[in-house]
């Protein structure tokens, strides 16, 4: 069915509206890939022993493993990889392990799982609070919520019903069971979703196959890091560096509009946003170069206003720590001590940037088609904090013209 994709998402964010993470309780100490790189599926069995879990996938269904499971949430996103990293990756890998889960044109099953030390601010009704979550997210009141003992372990469980429109059938009644329990360390959710009554109700029989048991130590393999370099990051030119220098000096301290806007050359405005397309305060595709340098200029003179007059770039970008690990390591500047990510645009950059999640970026192939007209590229990524929580990222391209480096893209992340 053309909406699974769809369903996968909102089967896969459900879970992350809840906050796993209060401001009462620092956030665990957890890295989702290597967990997920403990899960085996063989006969159609999904087992991971660090967790301490196995449950026996639903015959006749395609298992998936963590990285078809996030390919599922991606279908049918309007976010682009790069802003669904800002916005829901980077937390989804502090908070939440995708083990495995099971899908075929009846319906599909999925088996995630978080640490309990991410769930203990909120107190005895944890469980039970995810369980409404994830059926909410469905957009009907889930069933009253209940106990289950399957294999001696207690389950919270919640049912739920609605209505999706399927391109080619039409109507269809979609049932789902959510079940949450606590594996050892780790709390374990599982989403059921059938497309008819009976398919649903066959899956439902199947959480009889799941087991918790004690872990078992295992040497795990390490999560694939970033490629190395084939050769050291060449060093920023001295006039790049320079110019850097004169932008943030005209943006964060004199807050000037017009010396700000100088840095931009006119081409910036006529060019498509890849990125922020989904942002209400963005400017989108096809407007006026006008109209588009008009928001540019509200976005990029809004950070600094939010901050007290003096802010080092350093406290507005605070957000840094949420670049991925990838653009880091190829980037030419000290990400942890200026706190924003300059790289030196080559083919082996660009291969190492968007790696894993990002293969597959329209961004990606722009940039790609910039620097193969020649001349030297910079990226530049501004990732910002502001004091009420908000994550707003820029990303900006800057090319040579003559003797000036200029932007000649710009696009954003929002909230």
């Amino acid at each position: 069915m053309q909406f699974m994709g769809d369903l996968g998402l909102a089967l896969c964010l459900a879970i992350f509206p809840f906050e796993f993470t209060s401001a009462q309780v620092t956030p665990p100490a957890f890295d989702s890939r290597t967990v997920e790189s403990g899960t085996m599926i063989s006969d159609g069995v999904c087992s991971n022993p660090t967790i301490g879990i196995s449950w026996q996938l639903p015959e006749g269904m395609k298992p998936e493993d963590a990285a078809a499971m996030r390919e599922v949430a991606r279908a049918g996103s309007v976010l682009g990889p790069e802003a669904r990293y800002f916005l829901y990756g980077h937390s989804e890998s502090k908070t939440i392990a995708m083990l495995c889960g099971a899908a075929n044109e009846g319906g599909q099953v999925m088996m995630i799982a978080t640490p309990v030390s991410a769930v203990q601010s909120e107190g005895p009704h944890a469980l039970e609070k995810i369980v409404e979550g994830m059926g909410q997210e469905l957009g009907t009141q889930p069933s009253s919520l209940r106990q289950e003992t399957i294999n001696g372990y207690s389950y919270e469980r919640a049912d739920s019903q609605a209505e999706l429109n399927s391109p080619t059938q039409g109507k269809v009644e979609l049932r789902a069971s959510f079940y949450a329990a606590q594996a050892n360390k780790y709390v374990v959710m599982w989403s059921l979703v059938g497309y008819s009554e009976a398919e649903w109700k066959h899956l439902v029989a199947g959480m009889d196959t799941v087991k918790i048991f004690t872990p078992r130590p295992v040497a795990l393999s390490a999560p694939p890091g970033p490629a190395a370099p084939s050769s050291p990051p060449n060093p920023i030119a001295t006039d790049f560096q320079a110019r850097i220098a004169e932008f943030l000096a005209a943006w964060l301290a004199d807050r000037d509009q017009i010396k700000t806007l100088a840095f931009l050359d006119p081409a910036a405005y006529a060019a498509p946003p890849l990125i922020g397309t989904y942002c209400d305060g963005w400017y989108q595709k096809g407007e006026s170069p006008q109209r588009a340098a008009q928001t540019v200029a509200q976005n990029l003179m809004g950070v600094p206003s939010a901050f007290p007059k003096n802010t080092p770039p350093s406290a507005v970008f605070k957000a840094w720590d949420h670049l991925p690990p990838p653009w880091v390591s190829a980037a030419a500047n000290d990400v942890a001590a200026d706190h924003f990510l300059i790289a030196r645009l080559d083919s082996d950059s660009l291969a190492r940037i968007f790696s894993g999640v990002f293969a597959r970026s329209d961004y990606h192939v722009f940039l790609q088609s910039e620097i193969q007209k020649g001349g030297s590229a910079y990226w530049a990524v501004f990732p910002e904090l502001s004091p009420d929580g908000d994550i707003f990222v820029i990303f900006t391209l800057w090319q040579k013209s003559g003797k000036t480096w200029n932007i000649t893209h710009i696009d954003v992340v929002c909230q």
